[in-house]
């Protein structure tokens, strides 16, 4: 019997934890090159379209309770097709981890440690997310209650202060002969926003107590509110054809910051503290994700599917170095977001409304 449960707020931070992760550092650089100056838009479109999606999300799993996502497609689709639809679930959890590992670990080298082998920098961080994923769901839970608050002040803190170094006549016209681009950017716009299916996994462990999707509804929100200012700011700051050229803007953004306080002079050392945290916690919670996946997928019970998280971090280190080339990795990353955000809008809603089907057959 279970006797710890998440609370409604954790559900907030958790959720805002796997949304947010290395999107962060390069959203804005990717917006700019499908929408231009109106990248922000299809961005702002793209994350409202997301918190509609997500609540097919939050719908299937308050229909089971009880279960999290993967028994509920073996419960809703039986334990071969089930398992046939589990495993491309599965596998993108891995690999995202794996490829989001490699991406950071390249900015880390690229601002702070420069001379510090990639392959040490992933090794390091992903020893330390398998510790934390063997631990269990209420110690991530812990985990993320201690980050959100500290990353949240340091991303406001840092939009509050690049606000002195924007021109916004950057980020005009408005739509002007660019509608078109917009629209070609709202579907990489969503995709920015994956992350939100932590609630199909997380819900069976929360408290059941009313407001739980005002909470859910918090945790899709904040991102949306600090990707799309995030890509104002940047806009403003460094203009589409700087941007265009800018892997990580963020972590740019946070360098151009200037103090006149000598200790102060290389903010993005700071801020960089912060976005390790971030990713760290993304981590954490994918490779959860991963770890119920492949124990389910591979009929291990729960009282043993901590232990799976070490064969997986194996796998995720290799993906991570597979790759010589820093610029494919990005575009494998892309390609990966892509391929499951569409697999996920084919899959997930049909099986909702089965689920829903399902429910009213039985009251009838």
């Amino acid at each position: 019997m279970i006797t710890e449960r998440l609370s409604k707020v954790q559900v907030m931070t958790i959720t805002v934890g796997a949304i947010f992760g290395v999107d962060i550092l390069m959203v804005q650089h990717y917006m700019v090159k499908f929408a231009r100056q109106d990248g922000w838009i299809s961005l702002a479109i793209g994350g409202l379209l997301s918190i509609g999606f997500a609540f097919v999300y939050y719908l299937l799993a308050i229909l089971h309770p009880d279960l999290d996502l993967p028994e509920i497609m073996l419960k809703l689709c039986g334990p071969f097709l089930g398992r046939l639809l589990l495993f491309p679930i599965a596998l993108y959890a891995v690999l995202y981890a794996g490829l989001s590992a490699r991406i950071f670990a390249q900015a880390l080298k690229m601002f702070l440690l420069d001379r510090t082998p990639i392959y040490a920098i992933i090794g390091l961080m992903l020893v330390v997310v398998a510790y934390s994923v063997y631990k269990g769901i209420y110690v991530i839970g812990s985990i993320s209650d201690v980050i959100f608050p500290i990353c949240v002040f340091t991303i406001v803190s840092m939009l509050l202060m690049s606000f002195q170094q924007m021109d916004l006549d950057r980020l005009q016209p408005v739509l002007f002969e660019n509608t078109d681009n917009v629209v070609r950017g709202i579907f990489p716009g969503f995709r920015h926003f994956l992350g939100f299916e932590i609630i199909a996994y997380v819900y069976c462990h929360t408290y059941r107590a009313k407001g739980t999707y005002k909470w859910f509804s918090a945790g899709l929100l904040i991102p949306i509110i600090f990707y799309v200012m995030l890509t104002v700011v940047s806009i403003g700051v460094f203009s589409v054809g700087s941007l265009k050229g800018l892997i990580f803007p963020t972590l740019t953004l946070s360098k151009s910051i200037e103090f006149p306080a000598t200790f102060l002079e290389r903010l993005e050392s700071f801020t960089a503290v912060v976005w390790i945290a971030l990713v760290f916690e993304s981590l954490i919670l994918f490779f959860y994700m991963s770890v119920r996946d492949f124990s389910v997928l591979l009929g291990i019970s729960r009282r043993y599917d901590k232990y799976m998280t070490f064969a997986l971090i194996a796998a995720a280190y290799i993906v991570s170095l597979l790759e010589p080339h820093g610029i494919q990795v990005l575009d494998y990353f892309l390609t990966l977001l892509s391929a499951y955000t569409l697999y996920t809008l084919i899959i997930i809603p049909p099986l909702t409304g089965y689920a829903l089907l399902k429910r009213r057959r039985s009251k009838q």
